[in-house]
């Protein structure tokens, strides 16, 4: 599908994409109970998706084709393996001490293993590196739209560390 012919749905699904994110930031932060939050961020990368496809969107332009997935799978995988090894060994020696990680094993294994990666780090890709980019993608040039989009996910760190 040309730009040409995404250009319009793509307009409507970003501006419907820029309001959600704003709203889910600013209630997750201020009104939403934190128990909620990984549910809530899910919730906000199934939307994001479902806009993106409904503008017409799909697997290749949003970074989702068979032909890369297989290897950011792997590069990710091996990542999540690396960090996740070492802020359990870190949590559990001492050598990493906050109250995110004064807690019992199960709880520090969740969070590791599952909140982390996929309530935050997958959610964020799916938002920002998937389906804004794919839309920003149908209504500008490629270094706008990434320059766009690095901006606005800064932006959507800015809230929950003020607070």
């Amino acid at each position: 599908m040309s730009i040409a012919t995404t250009k319009p749905r793509g307009l409507g699904a970003l501006a419907a994409l820029l309001a959600i994110v704003v709203l889910v930031n600013a209630t997750r932060t201020y009104v939403v109970p934190e128990d909620w939050h990984f549910a809530y961020n899910v919730l906000l990368a199934g939307c994001s998706m479902g806009l993106a496809l409904v503008a017409g969107l799909r697997a290749d332009s949003l970074g989702l084709s068979r032909s890369s997935l297989g290897d950011g799978l792997r590069l990710g995988g091996i990542a999540f393996g690396v960090i996740s090894a070492l802020v359990v060994i870190g949590g559990l020696t001492g050598v990493v001490s906050d109250t995110r990680v004064d807690t019992g094993v199960g709880s520090m294994l969740w969070r590791v293993l599952v909140v982390i990666p996929v309530g935050t780090v997958v959610v964020e890709e799916l938002i920002f590196r998937s389906a804004l980019h794919g839309l920003l993608s149908t209504v500008l040039r490629p270094v706008p739209a990434m320059a766009v989009g690095s901006v606005l996910f800064g932006l959507w760190h800015v809230l929950p560390a003020a607070n």
